[in-house]
């Protein structure tokens, strides 16, 4: 397990932003383009479309579509869970359960890592196959301290997935971050990652939600192609958890080679749906470093 705390993390992070470059959805070494992207009808994934039903516009230029893939490709699922004081007691047994659901609904082939974080930010599993080990690091979790959500998601991130693998990211937090050395900086950093993030709050019936947290975990899934969840009571996370990793198993991989425009720089995306009915979520566009 790896522990990463206060000041010592911007040294942390820069030397995994050297080690591990920024996955961006392009794949520089092939100029293949990965959409991961999900279509919705009344709030429930809609199977069944093909590569017909897709209109990608990459710059405002039409591209050819590749590639649709559904269930065929294997997902890195990280965990990144808030493990601050804030959570202990019977919240923390809510929140372990879910954690084991979701892990439960993964498919063969399937791999999990786990980051916590309180003041701390711990990386307790890498990337795996072994879900066995990523619960044992689960039940490991000890609550303390306050919260540094920015680092651990900056962390999570950053680590390096399979190529030929999904990155998906599913975050929980209860509270607002106070501790995080890091800032709203991380928000450029996820959306230009190859890694979709779910996040998911709790937000009780009558209760006003802190609004600097909730723009944060909105932006954060809106920024990656991913959705926000609220559970209305820590009891209901299971449910919650569960029905992301059904969510996640329903999302299209869409695939292309750009055409038509510059390599290099911000590519805004503009993906639609034809003869078909339904909310698409995708990411807004992605970023080519300069060679």
């Amino acid at each position: 397990m790896i522990a990463l705390r206060g000041a010592l993390i911007a040294g942390v992070v820069w030397s995994a932003a050297l080690a591990f470059p920024h996955q961006a959805v392009f794949r520089s070494s092939v100029d293949l383009v990965r959409v991961d992207l999900l279509v919705v009808r009344d709030g429930r994934p809609v199977p069944g479309l093909t590569a017909q039903n897709f209109e990608v516009l990459d710059n405002g230029v039409r591209q050819e579509i590749e590639r649709l893939y559904f269930e065929e490709v294997p997902i890195d699922v990280l965990l990144v869970l808030d493990n601050s004081s804030s959570v202990a007691g019977e919240k923390l047994g809510d929140l372990l359960k879910a954690g084991h659901a979701f892990l439960d609904g993964l498919r063969p082939g399937d791999r999990a890592g786990l980051v916590s974080f309180s003041s701390l930010v711990h990386l307790r599993a890498d990337f795996t196959g072994d879900l066995d080990a990523v619960r044992r690091a689960l039940d490991a979790t000890t609550p303390s301290g306050s919260t540094s959500l920015l680092d651990a998601l900056y962390v999570g991130v950053m680590l390096p997935g399979r190529a030929d693998a999904r990155r998906l990211v599913l975050l929980f937090s209860d509270g607002l971050d106070n501790t995080s050395v890091l800032g709203w900086q991380v928000l450029g950093v996820a959306g230009e990652a190859d890694a979709v993030i779910y996040s998911v709050g709790i937000k009780r019936a009558g209760a006003v939600l802190e609004k600097p947290n909730n723009q944060l975990l909105q932006s954060l899934a809106e920024a990656t192609g991913g959705r926000l969840f609220y559970a209305d009571t820590s009891r209901r996370l299971s449910d919650v958890f569960a029905e992301i990793v059904q969510e996640m198993k329903a999302r299209y991989l869409l695939t292309y080679y750009p055409r038509g425009v510059a390599g290099a720089g911000w590519h805004t995306l503009q993906i639609k749906l034809k003869n078909a009915r339904g909310d698409l979520i995708a990411r807004h566009g992605y970023y080519v470093p300069e060679k």
